[in-house]
């Protein structure tokens, strides 16, 4: 739960400080106002399309979301962060908090890969992996695997 309020405050933060004219932040939240990628993943059977961004933070890594530029809540947000915009494959796991899937009321941790490719200003992925449900009273995602995710995603 504590990486979501993270991602969460993160989120709100870019849009806080896109306010104030700060050129860097400006930069970024141009970026999730192009035309949006899609994101697609099934979770223990069950596929879900959703609207993506993909922006570049300023460590030069990348963030892949759902739907960060709507002014709805929507009922499934899913983030992934990879360390760099290189083609490669890239572990998502508990130390990196790099993967978190939200549904409805309840959030888990991503631990599996990310796999992307990059071509100029095409980014294109696919990733994998275990989902681990995060309790609401509790900083630490369960021991147990609530299921398997795939998914991929495109700009």
């Amino acid at each position: 739960m504590k990486k979501i309020i993270i991602l969460i405050a993160l989120v709100f933060a870019v849009y806080a400080n896109a306010q104030t004219g700060d050129p860097k932040v400006d930069k970024m939240l141009k970026e999730l106002q192009k035309a949006p990628g899609k994101i697609t993943f099934t979770m223990n059977g069950k596929t879900s399309n959703e609207v993506a961004s993909i922006i570049e933070d300023p460590k030069k890594g990348l963030l892949i979301s759902s739907h960060l530029t709507l002014d709805t809540t929507p009922d499934v947000t899913i983030s992934l962060i990879a360390p760099t915009k290189k083609t490669g494959t890239y572990s998502i796991n508990d130390n990196k908090k790099a993967g978190v899937l939200q549904i409805k009321d309840k959030a888990y941790q991503i631990r599996g890969s990310l796999t992307l490719k990059v071509s100029g200003k095409k980014i294109t992925g696919t990733f994998e992996g275990e989902l681990y449900e995060i309790n609401k009273n509790k900083t630490k995602p369960s021991g147990k695997s609530s299921g398997k995710i795939t998914g991929s995603f495109n700009n």
